[in-house]
């Protein structure tokens, strides 16, 4: 049993289809911009498969269309606040375990 403390996290076990996983994971960023109560917001993963989901979700991110949901192909928008950005820039910046 785990306590996830009620936020919404993704639990990656080595066995996992890969492709999969990593498009579970990447599906939130571009719904309501990852602002939803519901989105996979964080990532447990088995130790053994961590560097090669990490690389794979680096791949991804680098290929999400970012600005104007109103422009065809972009599939996230703009975040809810300033402070929200610097919140995420920040995340983005500590890339820790």
């Amino acid at each position: 049993m785990l306590e996830l403390g009620g936020k919404s996290a993704n639990v990656i076990f080595a066995d996992c289809d890969m492709t999969r996983a990593v498009a579970s994971v990447a599906n939130v960023w571009g719904f309501h911009t990852g602002q939803i109560c519901i989105g996979g917001t964080r990532v447990v993963v088995e130790q053994s498969i961590y560097d090669e989901l990490a690389a794979k979700l680096v791949a991804a991110a680098a290929k999400l269309r970012i600005g104007d949901p109103r422009e065809a192909g972009v599939v996230m928008g703009p975040l809810v606040s300033a402070a929200q950005r610097d919140r995420v820039e920040r995340c983005g910046r500590q890339g820790s375990r």
